[in-house]
C-alpha cells in the first residue's frame, strides 16, 4: 500500500462510521475476531485454523 494513499484515507474519518457498523454485526452473531466466516444456515467460523471445518460443511451443504 502506498502510505500517502493510507494516509489520505485515513484522514477522512467516515471509515469509523463503516467501520464501527461492521464491528457490532460481528459482535451481534457471537463472533470477535477475523476472519471471521458465515454462511446462512451453517455454524459460524473464527480463525484461519478453522478453515478446514468450514469446508467441510460448505461441501457437505452443496452436495
Amino acid at each position: 500500500l502506498d502510505r500517502s494513499i493510507v494516509r489520505n484515507a485515513l484522514s477522512d474519518e467516515s471509515w469509523r462510521t463503516v467501520a464501527e457498523h461492521h464491528r457490532n454485526e460481528l459482535l451481534s452473531t457471537g463472533l470477535w475476531g477475523v476472519p471471521s466466516f458465515r454462511v446462512s444456515g451453517l455454524p459460524a467460523y473464527w480463525g484461519q485454523d478453522r478453515l478446514w471445518c468450514l469446508e467441510d460443511d460448505l461441501i457437505r451443504h452443496l452436495t
